[in-house]
């Protein structure tokens, strides 16, 4: 019996051809042949739409694991059913060992394929491949209308936004709700469709010409209202900005010489001026000399606070405040420079002394003489503290005098020294428990200068080439990561007393023993490098010897 196989519900579908019919009778396989080459040369339709550049990446994220496009083309229902009467699907058993028994070998004597088509035909015509192919082609049509789906819900929610827009009115219409819009679009408008996409840009573009301009103008009208004294400046300010900023985002301009835009930045240039005016009357009511800088401390605060930035747009008016308060400050400060070194003096504590330059001085007068003598004294007055506090005795104010008054032009730092050291110093005898405490603060003082300064050639590469120097870099680049660099800054003496002196009984000077505390230990390395000799209970011994000059001269690691 003759097998028409798959041809004959194909014939049906486009009209009885008595002599296909014939020939097909005659010779099935050479017409599974046929029309199997028919199909395998069957080629994807070009993509008509505007998004054309788009679709081979959209096919591509549809197709299944599996399937490449010219594939899922061919298992299409629209193309195999046209071709052999059934879906891929409904392809049986019978179907296939047909197409292996008789098609397969009537298709290579023919020699019509391609090596490249025969394999395809080969691959889709395989029941051990079928299963596969039709779960990736039910895959891929579950993909596609969950898309469909997607793009009509997309397509719904933009027309909805479009009609939005499209009725957009300056009394019902925020700029935020057209924000909003704008954001949503931009996340479903892709997935609508180009022709969605176009009506909503139109739609929105139309919206804002409309909207905008006006929603804006009354924003500055509103705050021009609200705007009743200089505190209002900055709400001024911050209306324009927002302003210009918002109608930059939309794609807008307010055009300079819009109303509404002038007569905001009028209102601001008037403000300004009344400002102005009111801290001119403030500075000329402060006292002169130190109450004086300090009430200029505190104004100068708040001027930043309030006008700091207002001072930086408008240099002619608020800036010129400043500039002159700056200039004062200038002429004050070469007057009261004797004035700053006795404020320091006053200190009693640790906490005073180094708050008594933020109390009269500003950031940006650091580089004035007075100021530098002032620092220095500051500095003077903190070891005063600190030794008294070391040795438990209580700093009086004013305790230290200066050697010389500075000329009122020119108050130098060298001139504004602390007086010479203590009277204790040049008494005979075995030295002083100040004498000590100096000295040893003075070996402390060294040592960290000494650790910064190695610190500072290793880091400019200074053991380069050189192996003892890279050993010895090594070991202080780890010991100043573990402790931050706690080394360089001096080690502050907390306690410090001395017991007891004896003549040296074969060397000039006195050996004494001195008990001290330090604000950080004293470990193996620290104690090497300084030549100190202390014991776990932090008492110490040295020899104290003077020199030729009559000073003392303190002397350890014998």
């Amino acid at each position: 019996m003759l097998m028409i196989w798959l041809s004959m519900p194909a014939a049906k579908a486009q009209g009885i051809n008595f002599g296909n019919m014939l020939r097909n009778a005659l010779s099935p396989a050479a017409a599974q042949c046929r029309t199997l080459l028919a199909w395998v040369r069957t080629q994807p339709p070009a993509a008509a739409s505007p998004d054309a550049a788009a679709e081979p990446r959209r096919r591509h994220m549809l197709e299944p694991r599996g399937l490449d496009a010219r594939t899922t083309h061919l298992l299409s229902d629209e193309v195999f059913a046209k071709h052999f009467g059934k879906p891929y699907e409904q392809l049986t058993m019978q179907d296939f060992r047909t197409f292996q028994q008789e098609t397969a070998r009537a298709c290579m004597q023919g020699g019509e394929f391609t090596p490249a088509e025969w394999q395809t035909v080969q691959t889709l015509w395989n029941q051990h491949q079928h299963a596969r192919l039709v779960q990736g082609l039910q895959a891929r049509r579950a993909q596609l209308e969950a898309s469909e789906r997607e793009a009509a819900t997309a397509k719904s929610e933009v027309n909805q936004l479009a009609d939005e827009l499209m009725q957009a009115q300056p009394g019902a219409m925020t700029l935020a709700r057209l924000q909003a819009i704008r954001d949503r679009g931009k996340a479903v408008v892709p997935k609508a469709g180009i022709d969605a996409q176009q009506a909503f840009d139109a739609a929105y573009q139309q919206a804002v010409h409309a909207v905008v301009p006006t929603l804006l103008r009354q924003r500055l009208n509103e705050a021009l209202a609200q705007a009743r004294s200089g505190d209002d400046l900055a709400a001024l300010a911050r209306a324009r900005e927002s302003v210009i900023a918002q109608a930059s985002g939309f794609g807008v301009a307010i055009a300079g010489d819009d109303p509404a835009l002038v007569a905001l930045q009028r209102r601001e240039q008037e403000l300004t001026l009344a400002a102005a005016e009111a801290e001119r009357r403030e500075l000329a009511a402060f006292a002169d000399g130190l109450p004086g800088l300090e009430a200029g401390v505190a104004w100068h605060r708040r001027f930043q606070s309030r006008w700091g930035s207002a001072a930086g747009r408008t240099p002619g008016e608020l800036g010129a405040v400043h500039a002159d308060f700056r200039q004062r400050r200038e002429a004050v400060l070469a007057r009261v420079g004797v004035q700053l070194i006795r404020a320091v003096q006053q200190s009693t504590s640790v906490a005073e002394a180094q708050s008594s330059v933020a109390r009269y001085t500003l950031p940006f007068e650091s580089h004035h003489p007075s100021v530098q003598a002032m620092v220095a004294a500051v500095e003077e007055r903190l070891k005063l503290i600190e030794r008294n506090e070391a040795l438990g005795r209580a700093t009086a104010p004013g305790s230290a005098q200066l050697a010389a008054a500075p000329p009122p032009q020119a108050a130098a730092p060298a001139a504004l020294r602390m007086s010479a050291p203590p009277a204790e110093a040049s008494r005979p005898g075995e030295p002083s428990e100040e004498v000590m405490y100096e000295l040893v603060r003075t070996k402390f003082d060294n040592a960290a200068k000494r650790v910064k300064g190695l610190y500072d050639q290793c880091a400019g590469g200074g053991d380069r080439n050189n192996p003892v120097n890279a050993m010895m870099c090594l070991g202080l680049n780890m010991q100043r990561g573990m402790t931050g660099g706690a080394a360089a800054a001096p080690t502050r003496i907390v306690k410090f007393a001395k017991i007891g002196c004896e003549k040296s009984p074969s060397r000039p000077g006195y050996n004494c023993e001195y008990e001290i505390q330090t604000d950080s230990p004293i470990n193996k390395q620290f104690a090497s490098m300084t030549g100190f000799q202390l014991d776990q209970a932090g008492f110490g011994q040295a020899r104290f010897v003077r020199n030729r000059d009559g000073l003392w001269l303190m002397i350890t690691g014998e």
